[in-house]
């Protein structure tokens, strides 16, 4: 796709491609770049739809891993690292594209591994809670960041991709992405068998493959799929957001991966 809004975050050593997961953007590698780049080149990009990429007309996994691989084009043999979303579209493009040197896939375990699909009616509330299609002014989208981050840990990293997370819609105000149509589907496709993740397609990387998962959020049915994979499988205790409760921990894991 044209027009993706790629950002280098420097480093010196092998190249290494960051994926963000849904509803995020390149800004929630902000805290573990880095601590990468002191041993790769290390560039990260807005996925479709995210950030400051623009939204297309149509939602879809093969689309997604098209551009995994149109970026990672651009790279020399690069690792990918893809969390949650990121994470499958980093797994399914090393089953079908050469020339990467690994992945590591943090938490990129398909819902429908636990559990059957979410209901229409439990994804538009999730997108409800987290306020898809919400406009406003600059000084009324600063309130909310500042809302949404009180009291974390993580308050900077949150802010920063809540901030990404909008563009100007042309009336002097602020629109929310991704677009609640789209946001919805990929929810949909991602959360469901439709994203093509299957224990065959992990094994079928032609690169090394390393899978991080949460103690927290990975659970269920999941774990005892994850049992049967036939690459590496290491276990963190930390929530969803791995690089984010972790970062030493994740970024030592992938060194000594690469």
């Amino acid at each position: 796709m044209s027009g993706l809004a790629v950002h280098d975050f420097g480093g010196a050593g092998p190249d290494l491609l960051l994926l963000h997961g849904g509803g995020d953007n390149l800004e929630t590698w902000r805290g573990l770049a880095p601590l990468l780049a002191e041993g790769f080149h290390v560039v990260a990009y807005d996925a479709r739809g995210h950030g400051q990429s623009p939204t297309p007309a149509r939602a879809s996994v093969e689309d997604m891993v098209e551009d995994v691989h149109a970026v990672a084009a651009r790279l020399d043999r690069p690792v990918l690292v893809g969390h949650s979303m990121g994470g499958v579209n980093a797994l399914l493009a090393a089953g079908r594209f050469n020339g990467l040197a690994g992945v590591v896939a943090l938490d990129a375990v398909p819902r429908w591994w636990s559990r059957p699909s979410l209901t229409d009616e439990e994804l538009v509330e999730i997108g409800r809670s987290r306020g898809l299609g919400w406009s406003g002014t600059a000084e009324e989208l600063e309130l909310q960041a500042s809302v949404l981050a009180r009291g974390s840990e993580h308050a900077a990293l949150i802010r920063a991709v809540f901030r990404r997370n909008h563009e100007q819609n042309g009336e002097g105000t602020f629109r929310r992405k991704p677009d609640p149509k789209y946001a919805l589907t990929l929810a949909r496709i991602y959360m469901g068998p439709e994203s093509g993740l299957t224990k065959e397609r992990i094994e079928a990387a032609e690169c090394p493959v390393l899978l991080l998962c949460s103690e927290g959020w990975v659970t269920g049915e999941a774990r005892n799929t994850l049992a049967e994979v036939g690459v590496a499988v290491e276990w963190l205790d930390t929530g969803h957001y791995l690089h984010w409760d972790a970062p030493d921990e994740v970024a030592r894991r992938m060194r000594e991966f690469a």
